[in-house]
Formats: structure tokens, C-alpha cells, sequence
């Protein structure tokens, strides 16, 4: 597995436009409008996205993110929760209290609805959020990917305080899918965290290449449990723009 940290628009109104994209696509009008001018009360019509049936929520009731009045009050809530922090700490309007990540399996692994929901309740205790607003859904647009997009509000919903991520987050994020490769029984990826004998360690950039644990090497012999991938950057390119790597 792999982790992503896709940043967000820096200026923030609504959910609504991440929301939308995680779970299903919006339906153009004929002036093209792009997907960040919709709000949740705009009236837009919703398309499923081919592929994307399952999803789940964290801390937001028992919400649906697939059922469209479902989704409305998912932004609801959320947008509702990042107000009332960002009008209590007086934060700069251009941050963005909302957090995506992406959960991107190997090549031809496919996680049920339960695996996937545990990976992503288990990425977000890593990054501080456990507590927090979240909701995701899996992307099984392609017969071979089968990634998973995470939104969690950044900000505590009874605190109304920032809890994550923290510094380095895309490290702890990298341990966090080691975790689950071995939890879950997934092949171990490529990544700063590497799983030698049953154990979880990091090895620099240099220790890795040298033992042949970089992308599209072949893995040494004496280290049977990590396997060849392809690169950080071509996998997640391939989640973004749906072309191989």
C-alpha cells in the first residue's frame, strides 16, 4: 500500500467540491462551471461515479456519503464544524481545515468495504483524527486499482481545536500502510518503511537502493518479504489521471 496527501486549495468556502469528487461526479451545466463554484445548496444534479459504490463515515452520525441527501448533510456538518472553529480562533481564512488522503493499494488487490473502512479508520488514529469528521469511498473504476480517497475535517468537532496532521505526516502515513499490509495480509510495498522478518523498519533512501528495495527492482533474496512496485510518484499520477504508470 501507498499513501498520499493530496493538498487542497489553500482558500476554502465548502466540502462540497472534494466531497463531490470522492464520491461522484456533478453534472455540468452548460456554462461549464468548475467543480470548486458548487455549494452543497446549489441545486446541483448528481452523476455516481462509475465504480464507486461503497463508502462509510466517521463521527458524522451514521451518514451515508453514497446517498445524495445524505452527502448534503455530510457537508453540512463538516463546513458547519469548520466555522464555528474558524470563527472562534480567528484563523486565517486561507487555511484550509479539511484534509485529503489517499489509500492506493498493489496491483490486483481489492479490499472489501470492512478491510477498506478499517485501513482508513486506522490512517486517521495515525495522523491525529480518529475523533474527527471523515467519510471515504473506494474508487473501482479500474479492474487493477482499487484505491481508496479519505476527507477528515481537521478540526475536533467538540474542541473545535486543529488536531492534525503532524509534522512528517507522509512518513507516518507510510508506517501506517506497513501496519496494514501485515494486519490485513496485503503485499508490502515500496516506501521509507519497509517490513524485514515480520518487522516494521525505516531505511534511508541510500540503504534501500543498495538492498534493491527501490521501485522496479527486483527484491534481494535475503529479504523475501518486499516486493517491487513502481514508483511513489507513477502509482499516485495513476490515481490522479487514471493512466498507467
Amino acid at each position: 500500500m501507498l499513501a498520499k496527501v493530496i493538498v487542497l486549495k489553500k482558500s476554502w468556502k465548502t466540502v462540497a467540491s472534494a466531497a463531490n469528487y470522492i464520491v461522484d461526479d456533478l453534472k455540468k451545466g452548460p456554462e461549464q462551471q468548475e467543480p470548486g463554484s458548487y455549494g452543497p445548496e446549489d441545486g446541483a444534479e448528481y452523476l455516481v461515479r462509475d465504480g464507486v459504490l461503497e463508502a462509510a463515515s466517521f463521527n458524522l452520525e451514521g451518514l451515508q456519503p453514497t446517498d445524495q441527501d445524505d452527502r448534503r448533510q455530510i457537508i453540512k456538518l463538516m463546513d458547519s464544524t469548520a466555522r464555528a472553529w474558524a470563527s472562534r480562533s480567528k484563523a486565517n481564512p486561507k487555511t484550509n481545515p479539511f484534509y485529503h488522503v489517499v489509500l492506493s493499494w498493489m496491483e490486483g488487490e481489492q479490499p472489501t468495504i470492512k478491510q477498506a473502512t478499517a485501513a482508513a479508520a486506522k490512517a486517521l488514529q495515525a495522523v491525529g483524527m480518529a475523533n474527527n469528521q471523515a467519510f471515504f469511498a473506494i474508487h473501482r473504476d479500474k479492474a487493477h486499482h482499487h484505491p481508496i480517497h479519505i476527507i477528515a475535517n481537521r478540526v475536533h468537532p467538540d474542541h473545535l481545536i486543529l488536531t492534525g496532521p503532524p509534522r512528517y505526516d507522509f512518513l507516518v502515513l507510510d508506517k501506517t500502510c506497513r501496519e496494514i499490509e501485515l494486519e490485513q495480509g496485503w503485499q508490502h510495498d515500496n516506501g521509507p518503511h519497509v517490513v524485514i522478518d515480520g518487522q516494521i523498519r525505516r531505511l534511508p533512501h541510500g540503504m534501500r537502493r543498495q538492498q534493491g528495495l527501490q521501485a522496479d527492482k527486483s527484491p534481494v533474496s535475503h529479504l523475501p518479504n518486499v516486493l517491487s512496485s513502481p514508483a511513489v510518484k507513477a502509482r499516485m499520477a495513476e490515481v490522479k489521471t487514471g493512466l498507467p504508470p
